[in-house]
């Protein structure tokens, strides 16, 4: 991802973007570890966020980071082979972790992958390290657009559910008024279209239903 270096002042919502891209490269989030570097008010939030969902948090102590420049290095190659998700908030320190590391870091976890967070300006974390496959690396400006296309998609579902809802209940009022449906009967067949429509994954597949037995009502 490239950075257009863009601060987010929404902390909830680069955490939730945080758990988002996480859940779409790992999948399940059970048995995950993650480590925070640094302290402020973004870094500490992602961590809550983890911390709900009961992630093993890789510990970094006062030692590490008091000494940073000494101990930090020795410990480096440790914490990438042993963390699945890093967040680095470290101010004045650029380019901590190369790429050569990272490929080093994925041999030794048998390409499991690593998501990396930048999140400082300028971030902490090689831009180049995203050419290397099974590393995911994304900064403050990444996470603020995927929570804005996030909130996008969520509210074109929502159109399409209502949308669907409203077509459905066309045409159980047009065919109950064409077959003189009594209460019960129209009753019995709304209920059963809406629990097979429930059944459906996904709303394309919904609208073809609807086109399917609307074209079958008008024939």
């Amino acid at each position: 991802m490239e950075s257009g270096f863009i601060f987010s002042s929404k902390p909830k919502q680069i955490s939730k973007s945080a758990k988002g891209i996480a859940e779409r490269i790992f999948g399940n989030l059970s048995n995950l570890s993650y480590c925070s570097i640094g302290n402020d008010e973004i870094i500490n939030s992602i961590s809550r966020v983890f911390e709900k969902n009961k992630l093993f948090r890789v510990e970094i102590n006062e030692k590490i980071l008091k000494n940073f420049d000494k101990t930090f290095y020795s410990k480096k190659m440790e914490i990438l082979r042993s963390t699945d998700i890093l967040i680095m908030c470290i101010d004045q320190k650029e380019n901590l972790i190369s790429k050569k590391e990272i490929v080093k870091a994925l041999t030794d976890r048998k390409q499991k992958p690593l998501l990396l967070i930048n999140a400082s300006i300028p971030g902490n974390i090689n831009m180049d390290v995203n050419n290397v496959d099974n590393c995911f690396l994304f900064d403050l400006n990444d996470l603020e657009q995927f929570f804005s296309d996030s909130s996008k998609e969520i509210k074109s579902n929502n159109d399409s559910d209502e949308q669907i809802q409203d077509q459905i209940e066309y045409f159980i009022s047009k065919f109950s008024q064409n077959y003189n449906l009594d209460f019960d009967q129209k009753y019995i067949l709304e209920s059963k279209i809406k629990n097979y429509f429930g059944k459906v994954s996904t709303n394309n597949e919904k609208f073809f239903l609807l086109d399917f037995i609307n074209n079958l009502y008008e024939k």
